[in-house]
C-alpha cells in the first residue's frame, strides 16, 4: 500500500508527516518498511500509533473495502516486523502481540459469515457434515485452505523442525511433528521448558511411526537427548487415566506420564498426556476419551497464555482435532464469562480452523475430523446445558 492509501484508511495527516519526513521518493515505499526506518527515539509511538489505527478499523468499520485494505496493510506491516524484531523494544514487541491477537480474533469474526452456528445445532451439524462421504465437509475444507492461501505464517522462524508457535485469542499452542530423531525431540522438550509448558499431549502410537522418536517421553528415549543449559529431564511415573470403547481395532487409553525437568536448584513437572489408539487419519475412536483428555488438559493448565503442546505424526490431523475442539470449548466457555446466554451462544469453527491454519498450514484439513470437531462441541454443549 502506498501513503496514499493509508491516509485513505487513516486520516492522520500529521503522523503521516512524522513517519515520512525527510523521506525521499515516498510514494514508491510502503508504510510497513517506512515505519521501521523512522527516526528511533519516535518509532515506537508511531509503530503503537499505526497498528491501533489499523485495529480501530478492522474491528469497528462497517465498510468492508476499508476493513480488507486495513487486514491488507497489517499483513504487510508483519511481515516487516519479522525481518526487525531484533531491534524492537519489549513494550513495543508486547503491545504488537496483543494488536496481532485482537486482529485475528476480530478476522476470524467476520471470515464464514454462513457458517456461524447455534450451540444447539452443532450436533445436527456434524452429521450433515459427515452426510455423502463427508462431501459438504471436504468442500469446506477446501474453502478455509483457499482462503489461507499465502497467509500462513508457517514459513516464519519455527521453534525447531516441524514445529510451529500458534497463538490466537483463547489459547496458545505448540504443535509439531513426531520428532525425527533423539536431537530433535531434545530440541522440542527445550522449546517446551523455554515457552514454561508443563502439559505435553501425544496422540500417536508407539511404534506406529517408523524411523521417528515416537517414545521421546520414556525413559530411554530421554536418556539419549541433550538439553540446552544443562536441563536433565526424566520420567517419574505413569498411570492410565481412562479407557474408551474397544473400536475393533485397539482399545484407546488415555494414559499420563509425570516428568521431572531439573537444573541445579530448579525443578519443574510436565505431564504428558498419551492418546493411545487413534489411528492415523482417522476420527478419535472414542470422543468421551477427548473430553476426558480436554477436562485434564484444562485441570493442569487453566491458563490461556501457557501453550499447550501437541503432537501427532504429522502434527496436522489428530493434532488439530485435539487442539481446535479445545479452543472452541474456550471460546464457548470466554463468552458465557462475558454474561452470554448459553443458548445465543453462536460459533464459526470454519473460521477457527482458518486461523490455525495461518499459522501452521494444513491442520485439520480431513473433512471427517473437521465434522467431529462439530460433534465434540456439541458434547460440551450438552454437558454445559445440564449444569
Amino acid at each position: 500500500m502506498k501513503i496514499k492509501k493509508f491516509i485513505e484508511l487513516v486520516p492522520n495527516q500529521d503522523l503521516q508527516r512524522q513517519i515520512f519526513a525527510g523521506k525521499e521518493k515516498v510514494k514508491n515505499q510502503t508504510i510497513a518498511g517506512a515505519l521501521f526506518q523512522s527516526d528511533a527515539s519516535k518509532r515506537d509511538q508511531l509503530i503503537t500509533q499505526y497498528i491501533n489505527a489499523l485495529l480501530q478499523t478492522i474491528t469497528t468499520s462497517t465498510k468492508e473495502k476499508r476493513v480488507t485494505k486495513s487486514s491488507e496493510l497489517f499483513d504487510l506491516f508483519m511481515t516487516a516486523f519479522q525481518a526487525h524484531r531484533g531491534g524492537l523494544s519489549a513494550n513495543l514487541m508486547a503491545t504488537i502481540n496483543y494488536v496481532e491477537k485482537q486482529i485475528t480474533e476480530a478476522q476470524i469474526n467476520k471470515n464464514f459469515q454462513n457458517e456461524w452456528c447455534a450451540l444447539k445445532d452443532l450436533k445436527i451439524k456434524s452429521q450433515q457434515l459427515q452426510a455423502n462421504d463427508c462431501k459438504h465437509a471436504k468442500k469446506l475444507s477446501r474453502a478455509i485452505q483457499k482462503s489461507t492461501q499465502d497467509k500462513s505464517t508457517d514459513d516464519k522462524k519455527q521453534p525447531c523442525d516441524g514445529a510451529n508457535d500458534v497463538s490466537l485469542a483463547n489459547q496458545n499452542y505448540l504443535l509439531t511433528i513426531c520428532p525425527r530423531n533423539h536431537k530433535d525431540a531434545g530440541k522440542l522438550l527445550n522449546a517446551a521448558l523455554k515457552r514454561d509448558i508443563n502439559v505435553l499431549v501425544s496422540a500417536h502410537d508407539k511404534g506406529e511411526i517408523k524411523g521417528r522418536v515416537d517414545n521421546f517421553w520414556e525413559t530411554k528415549a530421554l536418556a539419549r537427548m541433550s538439553f540446552e543449559d544443562g536441563w536433565k529431564v526424566v520420567k517419574v511415573a505413569e498411570r492410565v487415566l481412562a479407557t474408551g470403547k474397544e473400536n475393533g481395532k485397539k482399545t484407546p487409553q488415555l494414559v499420563e506420564s509425570t516428568l521431572v525437568a531439573t537444573l541445579g536448584d530448579k525443578r519443574r513437572t510436565m505431564t504428558h498426556l498419551h492418546h493411545r489408539g487413534w489411528v492415523d487419519g482417522e476420527t478419535a475412536p472414542d470422543e468421551q476419551l477427548v473430553h476426558a483428555l480436554h477436562d485434564r488438559m484444562q485441570t493442569l493448565n487453566p491458563s490461556r497464555t501457557t501453550p499447550f503442546f501437541i503432537n501427532c505424526r504429522a502434527g496436522v490431523g489428530r493434532t488439530g482435532t485435539v487442539a481446535v475442539s479445545y479452543y472452541v470449548k474456550r471460546e464457548i466457555e470466554r463468552q458465557i464469562a462475558l454474561g452470554r446466554n448459553l443458548d445465543d451462544i453462536r460459533i464459526n469453527i470454519p473460521a477457527i480452523i482458518q486461523a490455525f491454519r495461518g499459522q501452521r498450514k494444513n491442520t485439520l484439513r480431513r473433512g471427517a475430523q473437521i465434522a467431529q470437531v462439530y460433534s465434540l462441541a456439541g458434547d460440551h454443549y450438552a454437558r454445559l446445558s445440564q449444569k
